[in-house]
Order: C-alpha cells, then sequence, then structure tokens
C-alpha cells in the first residue's frame, strides 16, 4: 500500500470514528491530539487538521503533582490512555 492509500485509510476511519461519536453523543469532535512515534511525523498536524476538518495537535505535556523520578518515566507509557480521558 502506498503513503498516499495509507493516509486516505486513516483519515476514512477518523471520519468514521467521528461520525460515531456524534451519533451517540451529539457533539461533534473538537479536537485530536496525537500520540506515538507519529506524533512526530513532519507535516502530521497540518495534513490531518486539513483532511478532518478538526484541529489536531500533539499531546501536551502533563505537569503531575508529586510525581516521583521512577514513575516519570512511566508517563509515555499511558500516553493513550490520558490523551482519551481528555
Amino acid at each position: 500500500m502506498h503513503a498516499f492509500d495509507e493516509n486516505a485509510a486513516l483519515v476514512a476511519e477518523r471520519r468514521q470514528s467521528f461520525a460515531a461519536w456524534f451519533a451517540r453523543d451529539g457533539r461533534a469532535v473538537e479536537t485530536v491530539y496525537l500520540v506515538g512515534g507519529g506524533a512526530a511525523t513532519p507535516r502530521a498536524e497540518e495534513y490531518l487538521t486539513s483532511a478532518l476538518g478538526v484541529l489536531v495537535q500533539p499531546l501536551p505535556a502533563i505537569a503531575f503533582d508529586e510525581l516521583l523520578p521512577e514513575h516519570a518515566v512511566l508517563v509515555p507509557r499511558f500516553a493513550k490512555a490520558i490523551s482519551l480521558a481528555l
């Protein structure tokens, strides 16, 4: 599969997810947060914002009060869960 086909499939899947969300909740998706390795892809935010018609941005840095250093290294493992909670 070519990159164009993969991008088109990704956009189509997200649009379907947005439609399902709207049907369930009655509210449109307003923001999409990028997480993981793909979040560092050059121009991903611009492309997806344009293709999806919603704001797409990297997951903002999160500050945790009283987070121990040994726990801080585990935060990236929970990026998906944190983004879903937003």
